[in-house]
């Protein structure tokens, strides 16, 4: 496994370009490069899940068992701490107009995610015959993210209970749209995604369905603060060198805690989050590739375990450890390119359906 890391880490660095002494790379946020980021992620998380269908015990597979047992959940980080952000930005473009928007966010996601079901049903159940609970029960909670068929589902869980969160917080921004109200809109977020934690604590779910939680809320405040936060970092060089020492002393102070609470393991992915931004501000890693599997960042995630799921179940992976992982990357790659741009399309007619309905609705 150790060469697919040096794989990734040279797509990383090939076209990565390194601020100007004393400078910064103040579009760290922007919407292509926090992509790219993700897309690191993504790939990290493809070598990750297909670890679940074989053991990586070999020599030079020990640095990579290494580094997937340290950063554990932080793989999904800036998954969640980049949407906040985005959203907290859309809000202060759009304002009230962006809130509404927010249940269709949540049906489109929805829809996706039971259409990629649906399909792990069909493969599953149809075509392997797979010893899974396929009970009319537990597809419907399937098709609501709480079990699965063999798919990945608890982010999907946590995106949309974020969701359902993230408009019920910022209604009163329908009503008057400031900096004020923002505030505390924000604030009322946090409180719901942490009662959103301690509800799944309540029901026992897995602790990693919650643990990263957190880190939505605390994009929408960076979005808030960047301007004031942006200007102590890039002050000069040397107050980043003492903010970067600080996130990673409190990296490494919470990192030995991490198993203490939920309180200690979310510190943990806030200063992980502080040191991915604050080595974006010096250097950027933007790529095509990267952008690429960063832009499909859902269905890779989501359409992942079907290629591993087929590969393990005829024996191929058990044989060919190595090379099963290199099919599985380029048939998630062809699968999550095939999925999108079909259900883009259904998506895109349905709406055009709707609106053209609510014009003749209008008409009449």
């Amino acid at each position: 496994m150790i060469f697919f890391i040096i794989i990734l880490l040279i797509v990383v660095f090939s076209q990565a370009k390194f601020a100007d002494e004393g400078g910064f790379f103040e579009d760290y946020l922007d919407k292509k490069n926090t992509t790219a980021i993700n897309g690191i992620f993504v790939i990290l998380i493809i070598f990750s899940h297909y670890s679940q269908y074989t053991s990586f015990d070999g020599f030079y597979d020990l640095p990579y068992v290494c580094l997937q047992e340290h950063l554990n959940q932080m793989v999904v980080v800036t998954f969640l701490f980049y949407s906040g952000y985005g959203m907290m930005e859309a809000v202060k473009r759009s304002g009230e107009r962006y809130v509404l928007k927010v249940p269709s966010k949540f049906i489109k996601l929805l829809v996706r995610f039971d259409i990629a079901v649906l399909i792990f049903l069909i493969v599953g159940k149809g075509f392997l015959n797979l010893e899974l609970d396929y009970s009319a029960k537990n597809i419907i909670l399937s098709l609501l993210s709480w079990t699965n068929i063999g798919n990945s589902n608890w982010y999907i869980t946590a995106i949309l209970g974020l969701y359902i969160a993230f408009f019920i917080s910022f209604i009163p921004l329908l009503i008057r749209n400031n900096i004020q109200i923002r505030w505390v809109c924000s604030i009322l977020f946090l409180a719901l995604s942490i009662l959103f934690v301690y509800m799944q604590i309540h029901l026992n779910r897995p602790w990693y369905c919650y643990d990263t939680i957190v880190l939505m809320p605390v994009g929408v405040f960076y979005s808030l603060l960047k301007e004031k936060l942006n200007k102590v970092f890039m002050y000069n060089n040397y107050i980043y060198t003492l903010c970067a020492l600080i996130a990673l002393g409190a990296y490494i102070f919470f990192y030995f805690r991490r198993y203490d609470g939920i309180e200690t393991f979310s510190l943990w992915g806030i200063a992980f989050m502080a040191l991915v931004l604050l080595f974006t501000m010096k250097v950027s890693v933007f790529n095509s590739l990267l952008e690429w599997f960063g832009v499909h960042i859902f269905s890779i995630y989501i359409l992942q375990r079907l290629p591993m799921t087929i590969l393990d179940y005829y024996g191929c992976i058990e044989s060919h450890r190595y090379i099963s992982l290199v099919i599985a990357i380029m048939a998630t790659a062809f699968i999550a390119m095939v999925f999108d741009y079909f259900v883009d399309k259904l998506l895109a007619c349905v709406e055009q359906r709707i609106r053209k309905n609510k014009l003749e609705q209008a008409a009449i």
